[in-house]
């Protein structure tokens, strides 16, 4: 068999370009926050995902979702930290086998 001449390569997300390029796990804003936040990602790609909260010891405080199919595109979660004492806090936030975690400081 030949080989062939050239290779065509074709990103189809430059034919949309509203459609982020990469996976991201955003700064939560506000941070510090008193009550509530909000947790921003990004996905390329049809994904499911995962959020989860952890303390500084690393214990689990809260499971915001757990393997949700999300659409490609710009998504926003709310964390409602009702109950929760000031300190540092962590979201784990995994997008099909990729891992993210950011830094989160509650104030009350």
């Amino acid at each position: 068999s030949e080989a062939p001449r050239f290779i065509l390569s074709i990103d189809p997300r430059d034919a949309f370009p509203e459609l982020p390029r990469e996976f991201t796990l955003d700064q939560n804003y506000p941070n510090p926050f008193n009550e509530g936040t909000v947790i921003p990602f990004s996905i390329p790609l049809e994904a499911q995902v995962s959020v989860t909260i952890f303390d500084v010891r690393g214990r689990v405080v809260e499971k915001l979702i757990q393997d949700k199919q999300y659409f490609a595109g710009q998504h926003k979660l709310n964390w409602l930290a009702s109950g929760r004492s000031s300190g540092i806090y962590f979201c784990h936030v995994q997008i099909g086998n990729k891992y993210f975690t950011r830094k989160m400081i509650l104030l009350r």
